[in-house]
């Protein structure tokens, strides 16, 4: 479950920064020296599975299980992205997890090492 909404916020992402936006997210970073080639892997599953989505004439539900395999490699491409881009800047062995505490008065953050 978590895969789909990892690759249906994705696809949200890339509805709202348009087609051309998306594809240079993808492209130019890596190629200026910037960003990751799965970033680049990222962008092209996120438009694929965009362009499958929008051409078979039936609903969404439908089309996105008709897709399912997009659907799980456009996810597997978004966490590809993350931990190459984490692991890029350093952080790779480190993440931040927001916890609240018993009785809800604070968000406390723990720095965990990721094994």
């Amino acid at each position: 479950m978590l895969l789909q909404k990892m690759a249906r916020d994705r696809l949200a992402r890339a509805r709202y920064d348009g087609a051309l936006s998306t594809l240079t997210q993808g492209v130019l970073p890596p190629l200026l020296g910037g960003g990751s080639a799965a970033a680049k892997v990222e962008a092209r599953a996120a438009l694929g599975l965009a362009r499958a989505l929008s051409t078979g004439g039936e609903a969404l539900p439908l089309a996105w299980e008709r897709e399912w395999r997009q659907v799980y490699a456009l996810a597997e491409a978004v966490c590809s992205t993350h931990l190459a881009e984490s692991g890029a800047a350093g952080r790779g062995r480190l993440f931040a997890e927001t916890l609240l505490p018993p009785g809800g008065e604070s968000v406390a953050v723990v720095v965990t090492a990721r094994l």
